[in-house]
């Protein structure tokens, strides 16, 4: 007796570590997003974006050590989800073609900050988005579950729910290009002692220095100090910084 439970413990150890990991696929390029969405179609699952910026963002950090790491999200997503992670590193690099398709769709979807997590029906519908919230893995599959309607939840009680987006593959836009004619600073997060600031198309810390959108074409802004309501940036071509404000 004593041989066999030590048999079916062995076979039981071996079968869990045989188990495959969620696969993630990387990127936002017309072939990688459309490998997921027939796979999500023909395996009747979600396809979920996972927006982060992988070597610098602290939420994200947090997201990837209490959810994605976890062994109860590797069952789930198995069974439930097709993954995408659309990364925006600043030291890792990465060609301009997949810079230049993560920045698309980000675009086309309005995301405001990091970490974002969109998720999509079978028929490339946009059921829900997200972001880091605590309670781990069961706080993640309870709020999946409330998107997709599962018997045994209920929906949440908040405003309306915003028309859905239609998942953007074959190069058609959901929403007009954003053209930006001035530098809108559109949200700050982080900690008190790392804040991030969302100029216009761009995400910066104290000391980036990167291309914006701006009216038709890009300007080199220098972030100098991003504060708890404000950023003051350094705009090429013009004499002295400015702060640029938190709208209301």
């Amino acid at each position: 007796m004593h041989l066999l439970k030590h048999s079916l413990l062995v076979f039981g150890l071996i079968t869990a570590a045989a188990a495959p990991a969620a696969e993630w696929r990387n990127g936002a390029e017309e072939n990688t997003l459309g490998a997921a969405l027939t796979q999500a179609k023909r395996e009747n699952k979600i396809t979920m974006f996972y927006f982060t910026g992988s070597d610098w963002c602290s939420w994200c950090a947090k997201l990837n050590a209490e959810v994605f790491s976890q062994p109860e999200f590797e069952t789930y997503a198995r069974t439930n989800l097709v993954l995408v992670k659309i990364d925006f590193p600043r030291r890792t690099a990465q060609s301009e073609a997949l810079k230049k398709a993560n920045r698309e769709i980000a675009n086309k979807l309005h995301v405001g900050g990091y970490p974002a997590l969109f998720f999509f029906n079978t028929n490339g519908m946009q059921i829900g988005r997200s972001g880091y919230q605590p309670g781990g893995v069961a706080a993640f599959t309870r709020s999946v579950a409330q998107m997709t309607a599962r018997p045994g939840t209920q929906p949440q009680a908040s405003r309306p729910a915003e028309p859905p987006e239609l998942l953007p593959f074959g190069g058609a836009p959901t929403h007009p290009p954003i053209r930006y004619t001035n530098l809108v600073l559109k949200t700050i997060s982080g900690t008190p002692n790392r804040r991030f600031a969302l100029l216009n198309d761009q995400t910066f810390a104290a000391g980036d220095t990167l291309p914006v959108k701006l009216l038709d074409g890009k300007v080199n802004v220098r972030c100098v100090e991003v504060r708890e309501q404000s950023v003051l940036v350094a705009v090429h071509g013009e004499a002295a910084p400015r702060e640029i404000k938190l709208g209301p």
